[in-house]
C-alpha cells in the first residue's frame, strides 16, 4: 500500500476529528483543535482509514506524520498527544509520544510508561513536524508486540533505542490499527493545541515506504459539471450543477435529498457505463506552485442507499490530470440501510489507489468520475467527492524527496 492515508482537515469525511480551527492553521482554511476545556477534556483527531489486525504471525511497520502547534504545553501533568494503537479511545492499547510540562517529548507504552526522550525541548507558538516508526508483531492468534521505533522532530532523529517494546495481549483481528493525535490524556483545563498535514505509511511498494517527511496535503473539490449520464441526477432530479451537490464541507446528504444535498443514480440497464463526471479545482488554486513536488494524489469520496433492500454498486477513479484507476466496485452505504442526515448510514471513503509524483498540468482541472457498474434499478446516492494531494514546497519534481529540508517545515 505504502501511502496508507492522510488528511488536510479540510476533508471532514476522512478526518475523525472532533473540533476544528480557522484561527490557527497551517495548510488551508482549517486545522484540527484539541482544546481540553474548562472540563479538562481528552480531545483527538485521526488519519482513516482504520487498517484491521490480521489473525496471522506478520510483522508490519508503519510511519506517521503529524504537524503540532502548541498553544499551551500541559499545565499540570505530562500528557500523551500522539499515538498508534489498536484501540479507537483515549486509553487502552497503543504506542505514541508524550509531552511533559517543560515541553520535552518522551515515548509511551499502552498509555502507563515512558522510555526514551527527544533532546529538542518544544516550545509554544509554531508548527513542528513530529513523525514516528512503529512496528506490530503479530506473534499469534491472541498477543503481538506493539513498539515505537523511533521519532523525529523537524528531521532530527531522537536517538531512540528499543528499549521502547512492549507486549500486548488484545486479540489480532479484533481491534484495528489508527494513528490520533491531541490531548489523549487531561493535560490541564483549557489547554489547546492544533494538528495538521497528517499521513501515514508502511513498508510495502516502491514509495512512500518510510519516513513521510515534510508536506502540507491540500484538497481538491468539485467546481462544475464535466460530463452526466442521463440517469445521473441531482437529489430532486435536476440536470445541471450536479457538482454543487458533492463539494459541500462537511457534506450536507439528507433523508429528504435536494438537488444540492446529493445526487443519485436511479439505475437501470445503462448503468454499467453510466457515468457522471466532475471537474475538480485546479493544482494552482490551492496554491501549488511550479517548483512544489506533488508527491501523492489519492480520492475520496461518501456514498449511501435510498432504501435497505438490495446491493446497489458504485464505482469511483479519476480519468485525467493525472489518471488514478478505480480501486473497484464499492457498496453504497455498506449495506447500512436508508441514508440519513449526513452521517447517519452514509459511507465515507479513501480510496485506496493513490498514485505517486505524478507530473500534473498545475492549471488544469483534474476529472474525477463516478459510475453505476451494474443494472440493478434501485437508487444509489453520492453527497462527496474530493481528491487529496500530499505535496513538497520548492521542490523540482525530477528531484529526489529527502527527508531533511528544515526550512520547509515551520512555514
Amino acid at each position: 500500500m505504502a501511502r496508507l492515508g492522510m488528511t488536510s482537515w479540510e476533508d471532514a469525511p476522512s478526518d475523525n476529528a472532533s473540533a476544528y480551527s480557522s484561527s490557527v492553521v497551517r495548510t488551508g482554511t482549517k486545522a484540527a483543535i484539541s482544546d481540553s476545556g474548562a472540563g479538562n477534556a481528552t480531545r483527538s483527531a485521526g488519519i482513516l482509514p482504520f487498517i484491521a489486525i490480521p489473525n496471522s504471525t506478520v510483522t508490519y511497520t508503519y510511519w506517521v506524520r503529524f504537524y503540532c502547534y502548541f498553544q499551551t504545553l500541559p499545565l499540570t501533568t505530562d500528557s500523551y498527544f500522539m499515538k498508534f494503537g489498536s484501540w479507537l479511545s483515549n486509553t487502552g492499547q497503543g504506542v505514541g509520544l508524550k509531552i511533559t510540562t517543560g515541553g520535552q517529548l518522551k515515548t509511551f507504552h499502552n498509555i502507563t510508561a515512558s522510555s526514551g526522550s527527544h533532546p529538542t525541548t518544544l516550545t509554544t507558538g509554531r508548527w513542528y513536524l513530529i513523525e514516528a516508526k512503529f512496528k506490530f508483531i503479530i506473534v499469534a492468534s491472541t498477543s503481538r508486540t506493539e513498539s515505537i521505533e523511533a521519532f523525529q522532530v523537524d528531521g532530527i532523529d531522537s536517538g531512540l533505542g528499543s528499549d521502547s517494546q512492549v507486549v500486548s495481549s488484545a486479540t489480532p483481528g479484533a481491534t484495528a490499527l489508527f494513528p490520533s493525535c491531541g490531548w489523549l490524556s487531561a493535560p490541564g483545563a483549557n489547554s489547546i493545541m492544533y494538528c495538521e498535514d497528517g499521513a501515514w505509511n508502511d513498508d510495502s511498494g516502491s514509495n512512500e515506504n518510510t519516513w513521510p517527511g515534510p508536506g502540507r496535503v491540500v484538497i481538491l473539490l468539485p467546481i462544475s459539471d464535466n460530463a452526466r449520464a442521463s440517469l445521473w441526477t441531482g437529489g430532486a432530479g435536476g440536470t445541471t450543477n450536479l457538482f454543487d451537490a458533492v463539494n459541500n464541507i462537511p457534506p450536507v446528504g439528507t433523508a429528504t435529498e435536494s438537488n444540492t444535498t446529493q445526487i443519485e443514480h436511479a439505475g437501470g440497464a445503462a448503468g454499467t457505463t453510466d457515468a457522471y463526471d466532475a471537474n475538480m479545482s485546479s493544482y494552482a488554486s490551492v496554491g501549488i506552485l511550479p517548483f512544489d513536488r506533488i508527491n501523492v494524489v489519492s480520492f475520496m469520496e461518501s456514498d449511501g442507499e435510498d432504501i435497505a433492500t438490495g446491493t446497489k454498486l458504485l464505482n469511483f477513479e479519476v480519468i485525467s490530470n493525472p489518471a488514478i484507476a478505480s480501486p473497484g466496485n464499492v457498496t453504497a452505504g455498506d449495506n447500512a440501510g436508508a441514508l440519513g442526515t449526513y452521517p447517519t448510514a452514509w459511507t465515507d471513503r479513501l480510496h485506496q489507489s493513490p498514485t505517486y509524483n505524478p507530473t500534473v498540468d498545475l492549471q488544469a482541472s483534474p476529472v474525477m468520475r463516478v459510475r453505476r457498474p451494474e443494472t440493478a434499478s434501485r437508487v444509489a446516492s453520492v453527497c462527496f467527492m474530493a481528491m487529496l494531494v500530499d505535496y513538497t514546497p520548492g521542490m523540482s519534481p525530477s528531484r529526489p524527496k529527502v527527508h531533511h529540508y528544515p526550512q520547509l517545515l515551520a512555514h
